[in-house]
């Protein structure tokens, strides 16, 4: 009989924190996507085999990535720079991140060609935000 009260006032106390480990104390931006950057550097590769050529040119190494959370008025709050991955960093980066914030505030993301601003988010106490990017635009799911 206790046990079974503590169970459904422990059910209630987790009812209202959005995902397990999540504190309802503040809100939660979750940054989640895979972005592969501009190419820096190309490699032609030489030989005289000609099945061994490959078709056109191959990227050497990609540009690094700087992702960036800012409040309305531009102050930064949050910053990291992501290397692309692979011997040479020619691979895509992989962005994930789990940022204890509240109130309205702008995801950014730049390399060598492109910079990628959202539009302005609302992180509410016990709220966790999730930003995607894709096809070049930021998506935001509310849990």
């Amino acid at each position: 009989m206790v046990g079974s009260a503590l169970a459904v006032v422990g059910l209630a106390q987790l009812s209202s924190v959005p995902d397990p480990g999540y504190s309802a104390q503040t809100g939660w931006l979750v940054l989640s996507w895979t972005y592969v950057s501009v190419p820096v550097e190309y490699d032609t590769l030489q030989t005289r085999l000609r099945h061994m050529r490959p078709q056109g040119v191959q990227v050497r190494r990609r540009s690094p990535v700087l992702v960036w959370v800012s409040s309305p008025s531009g102050d930064t709050l949050w910053k990291r720079l992501y290397t692309p991955g692979g011997i040479r960093g020619d691979v895509g980066v992989e962005v994930y991140a789990e940022i204890p914030v509240a109130g309205k505030f702008r995801v950014e993301l730049a390399d060598a060609a492109v910079h990628l601003r959202s539009e302005l988010l609302q992180v509410e106490r016990g709220s966790a935000v999730v930003v995607e990017l894709r096809e070049g635009r930021f998506l935001v799911r509310q849990r």
